[in-house]
């Protein structure tokens, strides 16, 4: 079964949180929630934590994971080496599939892609990154 999961940018003070997504329709609130595990002297202990996000920050989990394991999201802007290009994370409705943009056009995001491919920012934190084109590692 794949894992679904949502992140977004709290409202309060911009941390990224991921969990599970909720809207609220009659305030509008995005809210991401999780439970939070630790230990402590009495044992393993969980806390639920739920923070309104920014709706425009609101990105699914792939399922995918980049070259060091990191988790893929929607927005996210990875480098794929063999392409010389930054290029972003986003998903398709009428395909209902993840696919990668960039100034080339898109092209289709699967578990076949390259393992080369590793994350280097998002669309919300280094929008500067889109459509850089990369030599030899270097922007």
């Amino acid at each position: 079964m794949r894992e679904i999961l949502f992140r977004g940018k709290r409202a309060d003070n911009g941390e990224w949180v991921e969990g599970s997504l909720f809207q609220d329709i009659d305030s509008g609130y995005f809210v991401i929630e999780y439970f939070d595990y630790y230990t402590d002297e009495s044992g393993l202990q969980k806390d639920f934590c739920q923070y309104n996000v920014i709706p425009e920050t609101v990105g699914q989990y792939t399922g995918l994971n980049d070259k060091n394991g990191n988790k893929i999201f929607e927005g996210d802007i990875l480098s794929a080496m063999n392409e010389n290009i930054y290029a972003e994370v986003k998903y398709n409705d009428e395909k209902a599939a993840f696919f990668i943009e960039n100034d080339d056009g898109d092209g289709y995001f699967g578990e076949e892609y390259d393992t080369d491919i590793d994350i280097v920012g998002n669309i919300h934190d280094n929008p500067e990154l889109l459509n850089r084109r990369v030599d030899n590692g270097k922007v």
